[in-house]
């Protein structure tokens, strides 16, 4: 069987080998995708493995999506959507400059949404972005049928802890997992 369109969302999220099989029934596909966003997964463990096996570990890590996407450009197949309308500007400011080098623009809408800034932040900014990249234990765990990543849970945790207790003594939370955590806001106690 063959269709005159494949269309395949989240392309940049997706290894080849399973969007091969879907494109060869199509004339003709539209793959809709950020490769600036997730890309398909693969643990530290598998990428270690193909470098010790003498592979490239992009192999896995990179999409079919990400890898058409320059010829696609050249041939005038490809299209950037640069207009956003689902972030705060202060967080689109940052992916914009960060991802996109400056060339998102937010939509009118989207300065009416609201972001409470954090009480532990100063004035600006209102956006914070913690980078867990060097710190030990940053793994995700598999539990049940998903993963959790343990160090982002209790810096979230954490963040808004200390954002809910500014000011009030302390508090003792509980995070999704079932561990109590209790935090000071006061300087004088442990944090």
């Amino acid at each position: 069987m063959v269709y005159d369109y494949v269309i395949v969302d989240e392309a940049g999220k997706e290894e080849a080998r399973r969007m091969l099989v879907p494109l060869i029934r199509g004339e003709r596909w539209v793959l809709v995708g950020d490769q600036q966003q997730l890309p398909p997964y693969a643990d530290d463990a598998l990428q270690s493995r193909l470098i010790r096996e003498g592979l490239d570990p992009r192999t896995i890590t990179r999409s079919l999506f990400e890898e058409l996407q320059s010829s696609f450009e050249q041939r005038g197949r490809y299209v950037f959507l640069d207009g956003q309308g689902r972030m705060h500007p202060d967080i689109s400011a940052f992916v914009s400059g960060r991802f996109y080098g400056g060339c998102l623009y937010d939509f009118p809408h989207a300065a009416t949404h609201t972001m409470m800034r954090p009480a532990f932040l100063p004035d600006a900014p209102t956006l914070l972005v913690l980078d867990t990249r060097q710190l030990p234990e940053r793994q995700e765990t598999k539990r049940g049928t998903g993963y959790v990543n343990l160090l982002e849970q209790e810096l979230a945790v954490f963040s808004v802890h200390a954002d809910a207790c500014e000011g009030s003594g302390h508090a003792v939370v509980e995070d999704a997992v079932g561990h109590v955590h209790t935090r000071w806001s006061s300087s004088s106690e442990p944090m």
